[in-house]
């Protein structure tokens, strides 16, 4: 897709034929070309239609103000040059007018008020008007017996029809060089700003999607610890299962030594019974005593290992009730 150029989003709105004249000499030396039509107050919202996509508007007096209260962009208002101004009081000179109104279009009411000056034997009243006070202001400089008025050409228009001369301000290369050259400034700062917003917006584009990729990732590892913990709690049921089993088992082993213990020590009672009946016996029960004897010995060594074992399970109930 080709890349629109600055002047592709400007259009120069002429207020007269003349102007559009000078517009295009002057684009002609800046080597440029943007679009240029000729309007008013009153019609340019309708020219301007077909120009979508322009941003900026060049224009001057009541046109540019129109523009600029429809909405339609950016408007760069043509001041004239001094130059511009002596032009049209020469003009009115040679017409031997030594009284002149200058009328100065300005948005709302100027808190300046009517000025004086006296350039030589030339007297100039200053004022400024919008669309809603032009006849008023044109009235009050009437009183002060001027004979001429030079402004825009509404306003000289308006002029003419109340009986006084007018002398159309004219627009030179300077003004409209300055404006050209303002509003291209103006769309390359524009353009400017329209790249930051979008390196801007690609930046937190970006960000967002390294957070939600970081959010996965952490979802992810949720996801494993929960696994983890649930692993890890079936694997300690199983653990606390087995550890209630094996406390059933010991139980189980040490009521078998409880018994084992008791025999034991019925054995040790029955070995010394057969111990003194051997002894009562004599020299025929000598060899009863022998086997008497064996079995008490054993009865002791049973008891001896029905204690070690007794210590042992003593020591594993200690260890499983701690788990």
């Amino acid at each position: 897709m080709n890349r629109r150029s600055v002047e592709d989003e400007i259009v120069f709105v002429a207020v007269s034929e003349t102007m559009r004249q000078e517009a295009n000499k002057v684009m002609n030396k800046l080597g440029i070309n943007m679009p240029i039509i000729v309007s008013n107050m009153q019609s340019v919202a309708k020219d301007l239609s077909e120009f979508q996509k322009a941003s900026v508007f060049i224009s001057r007096g009541g046109t540019a103000q129109t523009i600029e209260s429809n909405l339609l962009g950016e408007v760069v208002t043509i001041v004239p040059s001094a130059t511009d101004y002596l032009a049209s009081l020469e003009q009115c000179h040679k017409m031997g007018i030594d009284r002149i109104g200058i009328l100065n279009y300005e948005k709302g009411e100027s808190k300046i008020g009517q000025q004086v000056f006296r350039i030589g034997g030339v007297t100039l009243f200053e004022n400024t008007y919008n669309e809603k006070n032009v006849v008023a202001r044109i009235e009050d400089l009437k009183r002060n017996q001027i004979q001429a008025i030079v402004g825009s050409r509404n306003a000289v228009e308006t002029a003419k029809n109340m009986g006084l001369k007018g002398i159309a301000l004219t627009t030179g290369d300077d003004a409209i060089k300055e404006a050209i050259e303002q509003a291209r400034r103006l769309v390359e700062l524009k353009k400017k700003q329209a790249l930051l917003e979008r390196e801007k917006n690609e930046r937190v584009v970006e960000q967002f999607h390294q957070l939600q990729k970081h959010l996965n990732n952490s979802e992810q590892v949720l996801s494993e610890n929960i696994k983890l913990a649930t692993d890890l709690k079936s694997i300690s049921s199983e653990t606390n299962q087995k550890v209630l089993d094996f406390k059933d088992k010991m139980q189980t082993m040490d009521s078998l030594i409880r018994v084992i213990e008791k025999i034991s020590k019925q054995i040790n009672l029955l070995g010394l019974n057969a111990a003194i009946e051997a002894s009562r016996s004599g020299q025929f029960g000598s060899g009863f005593s022998v086997v008497a004897s064996e079995i008490r010995k054993l009865a002791v060594d049973s008891q001896q290992q029905v204690g070690d074992i007794d210590k042992i399970i003593q020591v594993i109930e200690t260890v499983s009730n701690s788990v």
